[in-house]
């Protein structure tokens, strides 16, 4: 069920989101949104988050009509952000989810990228 609700975008697609994102933002091929969630109450150190709550870490990404794009789930609460982003398929096989020029928005927890851009601190 997940790959039929939870998919990368196609390139016609990607072209109509990179169109909404500009014409609300500004923000020139960006075609995504990515952050973290939390579940809370897990139990054990490894699961202690630096929000001082147990949890899983899971990174999502989703569009500009809040619909889930990709999504990894598992990790300890206690893992930085930008080291499980490392190990996730958008990190080590961007070639076979951007195009030239193509980025996602990410808080500042992550390190820029030519397909991650960060908030500024």
């Amino acid at each position: 069920m997940e790959k039929d609700v939870v998919f990368w975008p196609d390139s016609a697609e990607k072209k109509s989101m990179q169109k909404r994102i500009f014409e609300q933002s500004a923000f020139p091929n960006c075609r995504k949104f990515v952050d973290f969630a939390n579940k809370r109450n897990m139990e054990g150190s490894d699961y202690f988050s630096h929000e001082s709550r147990y949890g899983i870490k899971t990174p999502i990404v989703c569009d500009d009509q809040k619909r889930i794009r990709y999504l990894i789930a598992g990790f300890c609460g206690s893992a930085h952000d930008n080291r499980v982003f490392a190990i996730s398929k958008l990190s080590k096989f961007p070639n076979e989810l951007f195009s030239g020029g193509e980025y996602i928005l990410a808080d500042s927890a992550y390190t820029d990228t030519p397909n991650v851009t960060s908030s500024y601190k």
